[in-house]
């Protein structure tokens, strides 16, 4: 491996102090290890890092645990892809950081490196000093022309490192070799060869000094270098860190929490992806600086209350409302010459005549008036409906136009009045609108009433479509995608069950007075099926989401987390979560209004063989994918 001519300089000299053994022979040129060397750590490396974390935590509201934990998950991560790579375990301080920012989200990557790295170098300074036997040494050698060079495995670069030495009073080095700089280190011994080539310096007359017994030793020995140890000893971590660390420790916590609710009723741990969601939507919505949000109905009533929770557990305040309405009553908002039911075209392909009518809030009587004059069979759907005589037919009758004219004037007069009852100005402030998602659809239709006069943004749980106006906080078909993205596209539809309110479906409104009133749908009464079925199931996921809030508070980085025990719910669901599933989604009604319509048109049967091999599907993926990526990366 190395030629003979290095193996002679192999020999292990027994350990002295190095001031004594460089009297018994002059070398030319000088290798100094940096840390625990020439530079004294007076504490141990890990509570350097502690109180860098302490320090950036501050600045981000984040426990210390999180910045700490972040960054050796980062460096492991760095360092391994580097020895893949090229056989080096080589990374910078700025690729840690922008690892590190991504998780954060919103913040700039630019500010964040230099503001972390300006508070390292703090750190690290505030707990270092010059070894002053070693530097009075080194000092008499510069004076009779030996060359001083600086060789350390550090992450951060020539220029950090130079100015630990100005903060030390140390200025007699020739030059500094980092290895970050360069890509080789000195654990591999490619830092003494290219020191060597730069340097000109002699193998044989040359000395290096560190306190790591490999690389700077042995490493050094191979490479044909005399080496010597300096006596120097690294600091152990603290009791005061082991303590932080060990409070800081919350997989036992979230086990606990996860568990809470037995083996049987596992859909109570969707708390973890809703508190992951929430968290990412507070720092979105913090970071654009809008003043109100909007949670959409049903599903954004449940949403509301855990971010008014995770908002006043934080001490933070927020102006939330709550905003009925539902794509069928902002539907025939448009003249009929300006609309071209485009989004109920992509969306529902098999149609009929009359789930066309329902889609656009035409009450029954209005639907029997238009098919009696039509002649048309109500429930015939097929594909392709919308390109059909028949819906051709629909659009030219008078009956229909009429009937459309006469709902698209009272929808505009009373939802108008609705909107302003908020007080807020949405000219100036724009609409920021909260649902569960997939495509958007309120959003797509207010965007298409108010056009460029109102600014609008939607966050959402998940999004089919990209579009910049929206965002989906747990998955997304944009290109930008966030941790988890592909786990939390499984199962989607159970959130529409889970995130139920206590009212039925808005309808539409109506004018009342001078305001306006909102006007549900009387399919079924809902709110003795949610006090039945999904409170109960609610109760469960808010109280395990008040528990996580408070281990997450104490710990943080939590994405990685939501992963972790997504993927463990998802493998334990049991016969009772299946049968609860069921028993919701028999009294769910569609966008056309109808009431259980999965299990009545497939049954039972069929549908628990769907989710089988939805849920077949998913353990192969994870088995697969999903373990590097996320069930060993919980910080």
């Amino acid at each position: 491996m190395f030629p003979r001519s290095y193996r002679k300089n192999l020999t292990f000299y027994p350990s002295c102090f190095i001031i004594d053994f460089m009297k018994e022979k002059i070398y030319q040129t000088v290798f100094v290890d940096c840390f625990n060397t020439i530079v004294l750590r007076t504490t141990s490396a890990k509570d350097v890092l502690f109180a860098w974390s302490s320090a950036l935590g501050e600045r981000y509201d984040h426990h210390p645990a999180y910045f700490y934990y972040a960054f050796l998950s980062a460096q492991r991560t760095l360092s391994s892809r580097g020895f893949f790579r090229n056989g080096e375990a080589e990374f910078t301080f700025r690729e840690i950081s922008d690892r590190i920012c991504r998780q954060l989200g919103d913040v700039d990557a630019t500010h964040f490196y230099e503001e972390a790295l300006s508070l390292y170098i703090e750190a690290e300074q505030s707990f270092h000093a010059p070894n002053e036997a070693l530097c009075q040494k080194l000092s008499a050698l510069k004076k009779q022309g030996c060359k001083l060079y600086l060789l350390s495995d550090f992450y951060c670069g020539k220029a950090v490192v130079y100015k630990f030495l100005q903060n030390a009073g140390i200025d007699f080095f020739d030059d500094i070799f980092v290895s970050c700089d360069f890509g080789c280190s000195k654990r591999s011994g490619t830092l003494y060869r290219h020191a060597l080539k730069q340097t000109g310096a002699k193998r044989s007359q040359t000395l290096m000094i560190g306190d790591n017994r490999f690389s700077d030793r042995l490493m050094a020995r191979l490479n044909g270098l005399h080496a010597e140890d300096p006596l120097t000893r690294p600091p152990v971590m603290s009791e005061t860190l082991k303590n932080e660390l060990k409070k800081s420790t919350c997989e036992r916590k979230y086990d606990e929490i996860f568990s809470a609710h037995g083996n049987k009723y596992n859909y109570s741990n969707y708390a973890f992806t809703l508190y992951l969601f929430t968290k990412r939507l507070f720092e979105r919505f913090s970071a654009s600086g809008s003043k109100h949000l909007f949670f959409c109905s049903r599903e954004g009533q449940f949403m509301k209350k855990l971010f008014d929770a995770y908002c006043a557990y934080h001490g933070h305040e927020v102006d939330t409302r709550y905003l009925y309405i539902s794509r069928n009553s902002v539907a025939a908002l448009r003249p009929l010459e300006e609309e071209n039911f485009e989004y109920v075209q992509q969306t529902y392909p098999i149609a009929s005549t009359s789930c066309f009518l329902k889609s656009i809030s035409f009450s029954k009587e209005q639907i029997e008036e238009v098919l009696t004059h039509l002649k048309k069979d109500p429930d015939r759907r097929k594909l392709g409906y919308y390109h059909s005589k028949t819906y051709r037919t629909l659009l030219d009758d008078e009956v229909f136009r009429r009937i459309y004219g006469e709902n698209q004037r009272r929808n505009v007069a009373a939802f108008t009045k609705y909107m302003e009852s908020f007080g807020v100005d949405f000219r100036q402030d724009g609409l920021v609108l909260v649902d569960v998602g997939w495509r958007g659809g309120v959003q797509y239709y207010l965007e298409r009433f108010y056009g460029e006069s109102v600014k609008i943004h939607g966050y959402y749980i998940g999004l089919s479509k990209a579009n910049p106006t929206k965002e989906g906080l747990l998955w997304t078909k944009a290109k930008e995608k966030r941790t988890g993205n592909t786990l939390f596209h499984h199962r989607i539809l159970d959130y529409e069950q889970i995130l139920r309110a206590d009212h039925n479906r808005v309808a539409g409104y109506k004018l009342d007075g001078d305001g306006a009133k909102v006007v549900f749908g009387t399919e079924l009464d809902h709110h003795k099926l949610y006090e039945e079925f999904i409170r109960p199931m609610q109760e469960q996921i808010y109280e395990n989401f008040l528990r996580i809030m408070e281990v997450d508070r104490e710990h943080a980085g939590f994405s990685y987390t939501a992963c972790k025990y997504f993927h463990k719910m998802m493998v334990h669901i049991s016969k009772e979560d299946v049968a609860w599933l069921q028993l919701c989604e028999d009294t769910h009604y569609d966008y056309f209004g109808n009431i259980g319509v999965v299990f009545k048109r497939f049954g039972h049967t069929l549908v628990r063989l769907y989710h089988g091999a939805q849920n077949f599907w998913f353990r192969i993926k994870a088995r697969i994918v999903l373990p590097h990526r996320y069930k060993k990366k919980m910080l």
